[in-house]
């Protein structure tokens, strides 16, 4: 198939893209500048792909028509692409989150062409979401404003931009799937894993000696996946003729604890492992005086993907075993991140 990603050059895409090729796939590259082209051939060539079924085109998701200026024709998109950080603009987050999907929308009508979104796993925390006073099938109905303030303005852009993405698509007759990633681990061999993303901002912590206790209880646990077991996941995800409004979980269930996550990462690193916890409700008393922010090493947008929920893997299991699909080992994943974490240098090859 011939296939366009969005986010071609992000952490995802940057793996995701290999995968592709390795499994007989064309590519299309969505990028912002044309310099990034050669970049990406050499870092799929690199990660095992083939560089010779990746062609590029140049657009932006936070322009009008996502800035194309040259015609495409997908057999299927992979939305990848999204702005990503805390405490994060609202214009910047309307433009590129939601109003730049909705475009990858309209795209894929023109094309005929099979939509796959990728969106994020507090999507399938029903009772969340219901707390929140989202209605996923009701966009419209929804206090956007609120649900920014209570999550932050991120996460809140892609709910929302997960809702209305589906809804238009129902409108506009697209074949459409969804995939919904935990908190990424890095590469499971590689331990490549970008700078910004939550698992390396952890990491830092760690490792500079700034994490004097565990945020949460015992039971509180950060949901973790593999980017690579990610990309096989959306490979495979494309090629199933059965895949039209399916939603999947992509979750390891297998994810420590918190604690055991941090004390991982200690002991990978050397650092003296961490016996206290902080009551989750203590750090967001913290981050909301100025005067003590700066002494807390997180943010209070990230506090809420620390959970205590647990969720249901039950079709992914499935998914897994009909693909012959094998999920790495999480806790050798989050060693070879620790590892292969750099704070000079965190990932050479990242060009988004």
């Amino acid at each position: 198939m011939k296939v366009m990603l969005t986010g071609a050059t992000g952490f995802i895409g940057s793996w995701t893209i290999p995968t592709l090729t390795s499994a007989g796939h064309d590519v299309i590259a969505l990028i912002r500048r044309p310099d990034q082209a050669a970049t990406l051939a050499q870092l799929v060539t690199e990660r095992g792909g083939d560089a010779d079924r990746v062609s590029s085109v140049i657009g932006d998701l936070a322009q009008p028509g996502l800035g194309l200026t040259e015609s495409v024709d997908p057999d299927v998109i992979v939305h990848l692409g999204a702005s990503f950080a805390w405490n994060l603009d609202h214009d910047v987050a309307r433009a590129t989150n939601v109003e730049g999907s909705l475009d990858v929308v309209r795209l894929a009508a023109r094309h005929n062409a099979h939509l796959v979104l990728i969106g994020g796993y507090m999507l399938t925390n029903r009772t969340h979401l219901g707390e929140l006073g989202i209605d996923l099938a009701q966009p419209d109905d929804t206090d956007w404003a609120a649900v920014a303030a209570k999550t932050g303005v991120y996460e809140a852009s892609k709910i929302e931009s997960h809702a209305r993405a589906v809804a238009l698509a129902v409108e506009l007759g697209v074949t459409w799937q969804a995939i919904h990633p935990a908190t990424l681990s890095g590469h499971s061999v590689a331990g490549h894993l970008a700078a910004g993303q939550p698992l390396y901002d952890l990491i830092d912590t760690v490792k500079s000696g700034r994490m004097a206790a565990i945020p949460g209880s015992r039971d509180h646990w950060l949901p973790l996946v593999t980017v690579d077991h990610l990309a096989t996941l959306i490979t495979r995800a494309i090629e199933d003729p059965h895949a039209h409004g399916r939603e999947l979980l992509a979750l390891d269930d297998n994810s420590p604890s918190l604690g055991e996550l941090i004390n991982l990462i200690a002991t990978t690193a050397g650092r003296r492992r961490v016996r206290a916890h902080v009551p989750v409700g203590v750090l967001r008393f913290a981050l909301s005086v100025p005067g003590l922010r700066r002494a807390v090493p997180t943010s209070r947008e990230s506090l809420g993907f620390i959970r205590t929920d647990r969720f249901d893997v039950t079709a992914l299991k499935a998914f897994e075993r009909s693909h012959g699909i094998d999920r790495p080992d999480i806790r050798k994943a989050i060693a070879a991140s620790t590892r292969a974490w750099s704070p000079t240098s965190p990932n050479p090859m990242l060009i988004s």
